[in-house]
Parts: structure tokens; C-alpha cells; sequence
């Protein structure tokens, strides 16, 4: 961690009497005071950790995907890609691993994205991971895979659609043993403006936001449902906007309800404030917030969020 910018003498932050003493005579003192302190300690510590991007909050239960992809088109223009690998899903209490990469096209027009620039960027990801968990004696598991598209996966008609590169991309990893046959890979399309639909909960005569992970499936489509990510208890106030999550095979066959669950549990994981959430998953919203920061010609060496 790098030194950082605002620094206190440890001795000014706690009573006078105490900063001399050792911990255990300390407690032995003013044990109360000695609990008000910790928790001022760890409060600080916890903010400085974010703030060089060591993050200190990990879910409690497992996911279903051990691996889950945000991808975005972003800028004022559209004018970048960019990917955000999250890594570890399945066992979040053995450490979780994030990857934030542009992935470079060539062409002018970024959206949709070229089949082969979205495989080779998201092989590049996928092979720094593998190298780098390797390296520290890790076996990778690559085996359930999550993509989360800002918006549809669109193409040039039948001829090609970016779906295609995340076949490829599994059929790759396929042929390096990387992954098995029986492995399951999923895409949810992520539409936030949700056709201006809305969640409502009546409670007698008051009208509220909805609970957030509230589900429905009001369309023909199995594989396509109206999601909250935002409301109770997170928004006090505003009305909820939820979003519509579109879900497709990549290869092995998506249980709709695991897919959704990991969706909003992403949405949840917000490492600065613990009582709070996020409208998007939380890979989706690094991905997000890097297009904006490439568009703007920031050099990233983090992603604020």
C-alpha cells in the first residue's frame, strides 16, 4: 500500500492517559474507551484500504458463478470498451480477485463491439488471470463464467454478433483445458432504463419501494425478468428503478433463478459503505466507470466509484 496523503500520530488519536499504556493495561483501565477507540481505528482503516482499492468486504455465502464479467461501451461518444473480471465468486472467503482492462478496437465504431476484438481482449483477461493464479500455486477455475452486458449483445444481423466472440472465447479455453465440458457460461443483456417499468409494495394505504432481489416475469420470455436492484432498505427516498435482465446461454443451460440471485448479490457488494447498494452489478459498474474515465483521457490506475 502506498503512503498515504493524510497521516495522524497513532498517540494523538487516543486520551492521554491511554497512550502511553499497553493494550492490555489500557483495557484494563478504561475498557469501554478502549472499544470506542477500536472501532474509530478500524473505521479508518477500513476508508484507507478503498481508498488504495484493497478492499475489505467479501460476501459471507459463496455465488453461483466463480467468475462474472462486466462489459461496457461507454464515454460520451461510446468511444471505449472496457471489461472488469471479477475472479474467486465461489469461495469469496479465499480472497476475490478484480481485473479492470480497456480492451483495445481498432475500428472507429465501438458498438457494437467487433467479434474479434471482444475475443482477443477477453482472452488476454482470462489468460493474465490464469498466469497470475498459477503463479501463486492456485488451480484456476474457470468452469461457471457470468457476463453482464450494459445493453444488448448486438451485431451486424445474422452475420455476426458479439454472443459470438463469448462462444469462441469458451471454445478456446476449451481446447487449452482450461475449462470442462460440463462447464456453464452465461450472459444476462442488462437494460437500466427497464422500459420505464416499475416496482411499487403497498403497505395499507402507504405506497413503497419495492425489497431489494424483488423478481417478476411479466414477458413471453422465461429468460427475461424485471430485477430490483435499488429500494429497501438502501433508497429512503425517489421511486426504485429496476432493471430488465435478459439472460442467455453461452454453453451449458442457465438456472434462471441462480443467474438473478448472483445479479443482485453483485448489485449489493458495495465496498465503501456496507449499509448500501448499487443499481448495477458491482463488475458492471467498474466497467462503467472506466469508459467514462477512458473517454475522458484519464490515465487509469484505479477505478473510483
Amino acid at each position: 500500500i502506498q503512503i498515504p496523503s493524510q497521516c495522524i500520530q497513532h498517540n494523538r488519536t487516543l486520551p492521554a492517559r491511554l497512550a502511553k499504556m499497553s493494550l492490555k493495561d489500557a483495557v484494563k483501565s478504561d475498557a469501554q474507551c478502549v472499544r470506542r477507540v477500536r472501532r474509530m481505528y478500524e473505521g479508518c482503516l477500513s476508508a484507507l484500504l478503498v481508498k488504495h482499492h484493497c478492499f475489505p468486504f467479501a460476501p459471507e455465502e459463496p455465488f453461483h458463478y466463480n467468475v462474472q464479467v462486466g462489459l461496457d461501451v461507454g464515454g460520451i461518444h461510446s468511444s471505449h470498451v472496457m471489461a472488469c473480471l471479477g475472479y474467486g465468486f465461489t469461495s469469496p472467503k479465499s480472497g476475490l480477485f478484480f481485473l479492470p482492462e480497456e480492451i483495445p478496437v481498432e475500428v472507429q465504431k465501438k458498438e457494437p463491439i467487433p467479434t474479434n476484438s471482444l475475443y482477443v481482449g477477453l482472452l488476454a483477461l482470462f489468460a493474465r488471470v490464469h498466469s497470475e493464479l498459477t503463479l501463486i500455486g492456485r488451480s484456476p477455475d474457470f468452469n461457471s463464467v457470468l457476463f453482464y452486458r450494459d445493453g444488448q449483445l448486438l451485431g451486424d444481423g445474422d452475420e455476426w454478433n458479439e454472443r459470438d466472440a463469448l462462444v469462441r472465447l469458451h471454445s478456446e479455453l476449451l481446447s487449452r483445458g482450461w475449462i470442462s465440458e460440463d462447464s456453464v457460461w452465461t450472459a444476462v443483456e442488462v437494460l437500466k432504463s427497464a422500459e420505464n417499468w416499475r416496482f411499487l409494495r403497498s403497505a395499507g394505504i402507504r405506497t413503497l419501494n419495492p425489497i431489494v432481489g424483488q423478481v417478476c416475469f411479466p414477458f413471453a420470455d422465461p429468460m427475461t425478468a424485471i430485477v430490483a436492484t435499488t429500494g429497501v432498505p438502501y433508497l429512503t427516498q425517489g421511486t426504485a428503478q429496476p432493471l430488465i435482465a435478459r439472460i442467455t446461454d453461452i454453453r451449458g443451460q442457465a438456472k434462471v433463478d441462480r443467474v438473478l440471485r448472483d445479479l443482485v448479490w453483485q448489485a449489493d457488494m458495495c465496498f465503501t459503505k456496507v449499509d448500501m447498494g448499487m443499481s448495477l452489478p458491482w463488475v458492471l459498474q467498474v466497467a462503467d466507470q472506466g469508459a467514462l474515465q477512458l473517454s475522458r483521457s484519464y490515465q487509469i490506475t484505479g477505478i473510483t466509484v
